[in-house]
């Protein structure tokens, strides 16, 4: 996935604070999970969350158990199809209005390929970043990552990575 690396060169660079407001991932994911071959969707908050944050704990994992310490929320939506054009850039649309409409979200970064489209939002709210959501876009793959609570976006990879070995594990 080249914009996930793309995007963790980004991320190693930065090193501000994030805390996310809770948006609505939900626009129209259930009609692309439709037409994916695979589909891996996870949201971590809450009870869920917390017992992970215990488990690190009881585990000694430091690392990860301070990685994961002010986090609120994770939610991780990855998709994948069986051939270009299986979802629609349009399908994003509902997203993308509400990252531009809602207060004190801009669009951090966004680079567009051939076949590809990645976009970075960050919630400002005075002069800090507090917020963060990721987007990229590939002709046969489609990742959407939201990221609440105070975390460090040199963090992000790390973070990613963990939940993705987390999602290995589950399966």
């Amino acid at each position: 996935m080249k914009t996930l690396t793309a995007f963790a060169l980004l991320v190693a660079l930065a090193s501000v604070p994030a805390r996310a407001q809770k948006i609505d991932l939900n626009l129209n994911f259930d009609a692309i999970a439709k037409k994916a071959t695979e589909k891996t969707e996870m949201t971590l908050e809450g009870p869920m969350l917390n017992l992970l944050k215990q488990s690190l704990a009881k585990a000694g994992d430091k690392d990860h158990q301070n990685l994961f310490a002010s986090i609120d929320q994770i939610s991780i939506h990855n998709y994948e199809f069986e051939k270009a054009g299986d979802y629609s850039d349009s399908d994003l649309d509902p997203l993308r209005k509400q990252m531009a409409s809602a207060a004190g979200w801009s669009r951090l970064l966004s680079n567009k390929e051939k076949d590809e489209d990645t976009q970075v939002y960050v919630l400002m709210q005075g002069d800090k970043p507090t917020g963060f959501l990721l987007i990229a876009a590939e002709a046969k793959e489609l990742t959407v990552i939201h990221v609440a609570g105070s975390i460090q976006l040199a963090q992000l990879k790390e973070l990613i990575d963990s939940t993705i070995r987390f999602k290995d594990l589950a399966e």
